[in-house]
């Protein structure tokens, strides 16, 4: 089985050194692919340093300053920078047996064996189960959500077994080789259904997902740590439903 490993970075200096030592723990061998863009730190150069001893490679670009306003999505720069991913991951993909890992540079892994059970559990699509913020005004949820028939989504802060979400984030997902090479599945553009606008890349994705029958599955005993950043440092940060502007410096 080989192993593609996908980092999307925009200034993670600070989590960086720790989401690669949590990753190099696994004692798993992987082949790590790192896109970056309007990094101002120095993210480009703790990569660097990384895969001179560890095989993988970067690709970097600068969005114009005002991307976001032009794009008119708040989500299109981390959109376009994992479709770039996926895009790598078709091409490396190869013959075999290969397993592709979306893990930001803000998520880690703290016990030895959980990327070896996210693997083992053998589905297509298999997310660590990581906390995240929605509303700067609520407690940490479970990084997924769960549709109830009424049509409303619901969050969980409790980790249960193995999860059903119907979206997940893609912090930490693991993609079968039959769910990479399937190009119907993409992060950009955004998948939005009929008269839905705030949605996510990879909320997208997801709804992908279900829209071609794939099944995502959450593990409840894999914790990864997630570093909660600024808000102001992402472009789709909102306040009281409306977004702040944004410019890429």
């Amino acid at each position: 089985m080989r192993l593609l490993v996908l980092t999307p970075v925009y200034n993670g200096q600070k989590t960086l050194p720790r989401c690669l030592g949590g990753l190099l723990s696994q004692s798993l061998d992987y082949y790590h692919v790192f896109v970056t863009n309007n990094c101002i730190d120095k993210s480009n150069q703790i990569i660097d340093a990384y895969l001179r001893r560890h095989l993988g490679k970067r690709i970097s670009w600068n969005y114009p300053s005002n991307f976001i306003e032009k794009m008119e999505d708040p989500y299109a720069g981390i959109a376009i920078a994992r479709q770039r991913l996926l895009r790598e991951a078709r091409m490396l993909m190869g013959s075999g047996d290969t397993k592709t890992l979306f893990l930001d540079d803000d998520v880690v892994f703290l016990e030895p064996g959980s990327l070896a059970r996210l693997i083992s559990q053998d589905k297509q699509v298999m997310s660590g189960c990581y906390m995240r913020v929605f509303d700067q005004r609520e407690k940490p949820v479970i990084a997924a959500l769960w549709l109830e028939e009424d049509g409303s989504w619901v969050k969980i802060r409790k980790p249960m077994g193995l999860m059903k979400p119907d979206l997940v984030s893609a912090g930490c997902l693991l993609l079968s080789r039959e769910v990479v090479l399937d190009e119907r599945l993409h992060f950009w553009p955004i998948f939005k259904p009929p008269g839905e606008t705030d949605v996510s890349e990879d909320f997208g994705f997801s709804l992908l997902l279900k829209k071609f029958g794939y099944k995502i599955y959450l593990d409840g005993g894999v914790l990864p740590g997630h570093f909660i950043r600024s808000s102001i440092d992402k472009p789709w940060f909102k306040s009281f439903k409306k977004y702040i502007p944004f410019k890429y410096q």
